[in-house]
């Protein structure tokens, strides 16, 4: 087989020197053996960032997936929550509320306030709210307690020009007016009492006064600001005090606690 020099393209026969321009030849076994002395070029890897990235996109699109079938289900069992609360709320109160001065009876509060108590006014059983007011006065008679004469009268006085016992007695009247408030009032919480004590934790949060832990047999109860209101709950069921016109609020507030929560 002829072969041609590299440098001036002459035949060389197959020898080793051109025998035109002398220049050295490289026959097939060299060619073939030089070739294979050269270096081995490995080939080139993949750099792994991408497939990382890729991984990552994947695990972070399958845990966003994962996170909103979670929220949908919670917010899922929220909604049916909230639906069973609203239907007992309509449908409950007037099954489990009783009269609230069952609980407390008008003479012991009066012995443990140590003040007379004449009257007592609550709810009656079967109402939305559950509540018992105990009072240290009699009830100022209105318009519709008075008897025909009592009317009869005032109408009288009424065409008459104003008195001085006409004036004594309209300030007697406003005077008592005046003090028909409640020297304890008991508002009864039964099934929601945890509600309405998260309740006033907000409120007491929102205006800078805390309340102050009570310990006794009860699950929880709190003194409100100057101790004019004491919330007590055990269980689901409880009340609220409020002892504005109580001397000794604390200790009066717990004794009366002591007597309701043994009756709820």
């Amino acid at each position: 087989m002829s072969s041609f020099c590299a440098s001036c393209g002459a035949a060389t026969g197959g020898g080793k020197f051109c025998p035109k321009c002398g220049s050295p030849q490289v026959t097939g076994d060299r060619a073939e053996a030089s070739m294979s002395q050269m270096p081995y070029a490995p080939p080139r890897k993949k750099s792994p960032v991408l497939k990382i990235v890729l991984i990552t996109l994947a695990v972070l699109v399958m845990l966003g997936i994962a996170g909103l079938v979670k929220v949908y289900y919670v917010a899922k069992d929220v909604v049916q929550q909230a639906r069973q609360e609203i239907a007992k709320s309509k449908n409950g109160p007037a099954q489990r509320t009783q009269a609230g001065c069952d609980l407390l009876s008008k003479d012991k509060m009066a012995e443990i306030l140590d003040q007379k108590v004449v009257r007592v006014e609550g709810n009656e059983a079967g109402d939305l709210r559950e509540y018992c007011n105990y009072y240290s006065t009699a009830k100022v008679a209105s318009d519709e307690d008075k008897s025909d004469e009592e009317k009869k009268t005032d109408e009288q006085s009424k065409d008459d020009k104003p008195g001085l016992k006409d004036l004594e007695s309209l300030a007697k009247k406003i005077s008592a007016a005046s003090k028909d408030r409640p020297l304890v009032s008991a508002q009864i919480y039964r099934g929601n009492a945890e509600a309405a004590l998260i309740g006033l934790k907000t409120v007491t949060r929102l205006t800078g006064k805390g309340l102050e832990s009570i310990s006794g047999p009860w699950d929880e109860a709190y003194f409100g600001p100057g101790d004019t209101t004491f919330v007590v709950r055990k269980g689901e069921n409880g009340f609220l005090l409020t002892l504005t016109l109580v001397s000794d609020k604390r200790k009066a507030g717990v004794e009366v606690a002591k007597e309701m929560i043994g009756a709820l």
